[in-house]
């Protein structure tokens, strides 16, 4: 599996990377590509017929889903965190961050399915809004050991880390919108925020925006 992040060795032609130099490059991009080692190990387990019935029952569209996902989280967050001024910085930096997520779902994101399985969207609404308490109900003795100075400094990482993850959405969404056949779309080299580095930089982004948030607020598993 490793040889699908490490160039043309181990890849499928279709899938391996193309051009001819450091100024004339491409990587492949396609988030729903599997490499072949997970499909075998797929086709290897036995049936799951709990699973295929818990996609049968569907009720929101992708786009509903989302919003009643992140609209949760943060009215959770909110509701379960005090009303110190460390939490405050918290409460702001959460929601704003899933202010940013339901913008993006509402303007920027396309999706290719039209549901989304019922079981998938109980997981994701237990998962998002029983953490957001969780996370907010443990701030108030964490927030209390930081510095103003690491305080400060960690809210303008944060805000910078949210800012690249948001363009490298806004640069995805412009590959997908331009994908021809299939679904094979490749980034060119040379654009910024480490799309010709890291693997994926908008996950990359993501986990230091959260990283930051708890230097931020000195919470550790955020």
């Amino acid at each position: 599996c490793s040889g699908l992040f490490q160039g043309q060795q181990g890849l499928p032609e279709k899938y391996a990377v193309r051009g001819g130099g450091a100024g004339n490059t491409s990587r492949p991009l396609d988030a729903g590509i599997q490499p072949q080692c997970f499909q075998k190990l797929c086709s290897a387990l036995p049936p799951a017929d709990c699973l295929d019935f818990s996609q049968q029952y569907r009720m929101f569209t992708p786009r509903v889903h989302n919003l009643v996902s992140y609209a949760g989280a943060a009215a959770c967050f909110i509701l379960a965190s005090g009303s110190s001024p460390q939490n405050t910085l918290a409460s702001g930096m959460w929601v704003l961050h899933f202010l940013r997520r339901t913008l993006e779902t509402l303007f920027l994101f396309d999706f290719s399915e039209s549901s989304v399985p019922l079981a998938d969207s109980i997981q994701e609404f237990v998962y998002y809004w029983a953490f957001a308490v969780f996370v907010a109900r443990s701030l108030d003795e964490a927030s209390l050991a930081v510095p103003p100075p690491q305080r400060a400094l960690g809210a303008v990482l944060w805000l910078c880390c949210e800012f690249a993850n948001f363009r490298c959405h806004q640069t995805l969404a412009g590959l997908a919108s331009t994908k021809s056949a299939g679904r094979r779309t490749w980034v060119p080299a040379g654009l910024p925020y480490l799309f010709d580095r890291v693997t994926c930089p908008h996950y990359f982004f993501e986990i230091l925006s959260w990283v930051f948030f708890n230097m931020s607020t000195g919470y550790q598993t955020a």
